[in-house]
């Protein structure tokens, strides 16, 4: 089953680059906070690739939100950023980005930080998970019972 990760990029081409490249990956695109908010409502997101410069928005401001949210604080961030001062990486890091990119990246460095992130935080496991005749499903946030199957809403099913 593939990681879902969300790009949060003012920039789609970017998202254009990864979806062309990181085969093994689904990947959602989101330009802004409010985007991000709707694809984490409708997907179970593994990790969150952010850039700094949104437009309007600060990409740092976002991290923060999410990290102290009890719904997302655990799908690790990494920083894809064009930001390339150190002091920018400490800050980034201090303020709860679990990682940092920088543009343009070489994809063999971003696929392994990502696996990386991945493996810390425990999302390389199997996302569905029988028990007797119990079938949770986090992709779909589905649970099923003796062949009959219920869509739960994301908050509802997190509470499995």
């Amino acid at each position: 089953m593939k990681h879902h990760l969300l790009l949060v990029d003012d920039e789609k081409a970017y998202y254009d680059t990864l979806n062309e490249n990181f085969s093994d990956y689904t990947i959602s695109y989101a330009a802004n906070f409010s985007e991000a908010k709707k694809a984490m409502d409708k997907h179970k997101i593994d990790l969150i690739l952010m850039d700094w410069n949104l437009g309007s928005e600060n990409g740092l401001d976002i991290v923060q939100k999410l990290k102290a949210s009890l719904n997302t604080f655990k799908i690790p961030v990494i920083m894809l950023t064009g930001n390339k001062q150190e002091s920018d990486v400490v800050e980034a890091l201090n303020q709860g980005a679990d990682d940092y990119v920088t543009k343009p990246f070489k994809a063999d460095l971003l696929i392994s930080k990502i696996n990386a992130n991945l493996r810390k935080y425990g999302l390389n496991k199997e996302k569905n998970f029988t028990l007797q005749n119990v079938n949770l499903d986090e992709d779909n946030f589905s649970v099923t019972m003796k062949g009959s199957t219920v869509k739960l809403r994301r908050k509802e099913f997190m509470m499995f």
